[in-house]
């Protein structure tokens, strides 16, 4: 069981919306928080709002960032026990557009899947040397693995689930268990752009997605999908959070 209070936890994207109520709850709870940011004046607000946080500039889309990342955790966060793979980009774009941009899509695939996989493989000793440790991944609900405008996006989240589960299969003889978290549409300004496109009933608050993941952590829940916010349901025979 992972006891938050006693951890230090890696936060990926965590200067807004769900990675920002990661650090409020989990700030609360007394954990020794890293926050990484590609946004610099936001990695400053995080900290004037939570001080005792740890920030470091990430942009998850740069190979020599992410490398950057590793060392200074390996060096001075040695008691690294919880990573959350929080950070990712959603772009909207037409495939069939001549003037399409290839960098914004290796872009966007290097965030929302190759990195995390980078930061895990790099972190997995530090894990392994604690008593308790777990990799929470942050993907993606069926409304937006086949979200027609966001089409990188779409295929990057479904990679991430799959890696997701071939992850606790390898690590399952470990102490690192492994969740994944499948947020619904959230009531949050990063996918405002996508609101008028999906159903509104499953639209839902980042505080209580991110108090029903830390509570499914706590039970030790591999696959947290917080569909319905009226009723906390554990059913650890089908493996998640309804």
């Amino acid at each position: 069981m992972i006891k938050f209070e006693e951890s230090t936890v890696l936060i990926t994207g965590g200067t807004n919306n769900i990675g920002l109520e990661f650090v409020k709850q989990l700030d609360e709870i007394g954990a020794k928080i890293i926050v990484t940011g590609r946004n610099l004046s936001e990695l400053e607000e995080a900290k004037k709002k939570h001080p005792r946080i740890h920030t470091i500039y990430c942009d998850l889309s740069n190979n020599r960032d992410v490398e950057n990342l590793n060392n200074e955790i390996n060096q001075n966060f040695p008691s690294l026990n919880v990573i959350i793979n929080n950070g990712s980009q959603l772009g909207i774009i037409d495939l069939e557009n001549p003037s399409l941009n290839l960098k914004k899509i290796n872009e966007e695939i290097t965030t929302n899947l190759i990195a995390p996989i980078q930061i895990v493989y790099q972190l997995i000793p530090l894990l392994k040397s604690a008593n308790s440790a777990a990799i929470v991944n942050i993907t993606a609900g069926m409304e937006l693995l086949s979200f027609g405008t966001a089409p990188i996006y779409s295929a990057t989240k479904a990679g991430f689930r799959g890696y997701t589960a071939a992850l606790r299969t390898q690590l399952e003889q470990t102490e690192i268990k492994v969740f994944e978290v499948i947020p619904p549409d959230l009531n949050s300004n990063y996918q405002s752009n996508l609101t008028s496109h999906i159903n509104p009933k499953i639209n839902a608050d980042v505080s209580k997605l991110v108090s029903l993941t830390i509570e499914g952590i706590n039970y030790g829940v591999p696959v947290i999908k917080p569909q319905l916010f009226n009723v906390l349901k554990i059913d650890k025979s089908l493996a998640m959070v309804l």
